[in-house]
């Protein structure tokens, strides 16, 4: 298996493993202070991420970067509707879980998470009608989805996407849990569309296929928004980072860059479709 696309530098590679083997800290209490290695990926990752994206929170996984980012998505905006696409997966957690559009994968943990709601994936005026009411925090939507069975929105989808929520004074969420870190020949999907979004989350692709890791990223606009101040900094956190997790990610994005991969993917990607058409 290719691990539910976790395996963007294959099993095993040799300069993970080394970057793993000289990690000198241990884990400590985040609170306390930040490790060289989680400051040093945040710093990474916002350089290399759209817009203005540059506020990085590192989490164990995915799913729990997608429930931080709703949170925050909620908490900035003061409103509790969330958005999201039909058919479309985003997590295992709860808040994720509901955000999941895809009914077999939702369904059997009901009662949800209240406030979520959906509309056809690639359909901006769907879109558009939806978010009019002014009730919505966020909409959250993949740029290709994944379980789905590959469904890639229309061209010009994305930015648009982000054009209907500036207008209509709503976040919107990058889920690139899945589709990011070379896989679709841009470092990430929604630079096909040069959409820039206000959060971001990214997880599964960053690891370099050995120690679990994910993380959200925002404008500092919408993190100041939220989290800001010293009486609301601590209100999203976690007890221990993840030092192995942030050394693993510190070395794939090493290896993205040097090797090209994206660039890679983008041509046996075009030949796979050209043969398979």
């Amino acid at each position: 298996m290719g691990g539910y696309g976790s395996l963007n530098l294959g099993h095993n590679h040799p300069a993970i493993d080394e970057a793993l083997q000289q990690v000198q800290e241990m884990p400590n209490f985040l609170q306390v202070s930040i490790p060289a290695v989680a400051s040093a990926l945040a710093v990474s990752v916002a350089a290399v991420t759209p817009g203005e994206l540059q506020q990085v929170f590192i989490s164990s996984s995915g799913s729990e970067a997608v429930d931080g980012a709703l949170k925050l998505a909620r908490f900035s905006t003061g409103k509790e509707k969330i958005l999201t696409t039909d058919t479309g997966y985003l997590g295992t957690t709860f808040g994720a879980v509901s955000a999941t559009g895809k009914a077999d994968l939702r369904d059997p943990f009901a009662p949800l998470v209240p406030g979520f709601n959906s509309v056809p994936f690639g359909d901006t005026t769907a879109l558009r009608e939806r978010l009019s009411s002014d009730e919505y925090a966020v909409f959250i939507v993949e740029p290709v989805q994944v379980e789905a069975g590959i469904h890639v929105p229309p061209e010009g989808y994305l930015k648009e996407g982000e054009h209907i929520c500036e207008r209509e004074n709503t976040l919107f969420i990058a889920d690139e849990i899945q589709t990011g870190l070379g896989r679709s020949g841009e470092l990430w999907t929604y630079d096909h569309d040069g959409a820039e979004p206000d959060i971001m989350t990214i997880g599964r692709n960053l690891l370099g296929g050995t120690i679990p890791i994910g993380a959200y990223i925002a404008t500092d606009e919408v993190w100041q928004a939220g989290y800001g101040t010293p009486d609301k900094a601590m209100l999203h956190a976690s007890t221990f980072t993840n030092i192995w997790g942030c050394a693993a990610g510190l070395k794939t994005l090493e290896v993205l860059r040097d090797d090209e991969l994206p660039d890679e993917a983008d041509e046996l990607g075009a030949n796979f479709l050209l043969n398979s058409s």
